[in-house]
């Protein structure tokens, strides 16, 4: 997701995804994302960071949701990279992810 754009996710799973970096959901800059109520799990980014999520977006909400298990091969962020903006993580459980760089 990458352009002046607005994004929900919710009630959703985002699992088993495969990409250099973000491996569940990449949001590029000028995005805004919010995820509710969700599960993101069992993703990799095979040669980057943010297994889970990998963000450079202006504003990313996270809340009551799941990111587990995901992997990034490259040097950070199992789980989640932010390499910019503002990000809210309310309410969600982060377990079993991993860093491989």
């Amino acid at each position: 997701i990458s352009g002046a754009v607005v994004v929900d996710i919710a009630d959703a799973e985002v699992a088993g995804g495969t990409a250099v970096s973000g491996g569940g959901v990449y949001a590029g800059d000028t995005s805004t994302m919010t995820i509710a109520r969700s599960r993101v799990e069992g993703n990799t980014a095979t040669s980057g960071s943010g297994g889970g999520l990998f963000t450079s977006a202006d504003s990313v909400v996270i809340v009551n949701s799941t990111i587990s298990h995901n992997t990034a091969r490259g040097e950070r962020g199992g789980a989640l990279v932010a390499l910019s903006g503002v990000v809210v993580v309310d309410g969600c459980s982060c377990v079993g992810n991993t860093a491989l760089g």
